[in-house]
């Protein structure tokens, strides 16, 4: 993939400075990506722990109220 954005900067920029340019502006692009990838993939995992405790308390809330 590296190669590819390489060899777009290099066509598309008209000079040095223009491919400067878009190499730092897919760099940052690609790394608010991954920041965002990073974030989902951590709510993910915070929303199954709170499901898997939710199902724990539930169970053991019906247990208390089988034995009264």
């Amino acid at each position: 993939q590296s190669a590819d954005v390489f060899d777009w900067a290099n066509k598309n920029g008209e000079s040095e400075r223009d491919r400067a340019y878009n190499l730092v502006q897919y760099s940052i692009q690609r790394n608010d990506f991954l920041k965002d990838l990073d974030q989902a993939k951590k709510d993910q995992l915070e929303q199954q722990m709170g499901d898997f405790v939710l199902q724990v308390f539930l169970g053991l809330t019906n247990k208390l109220l089988e034995e009264i």
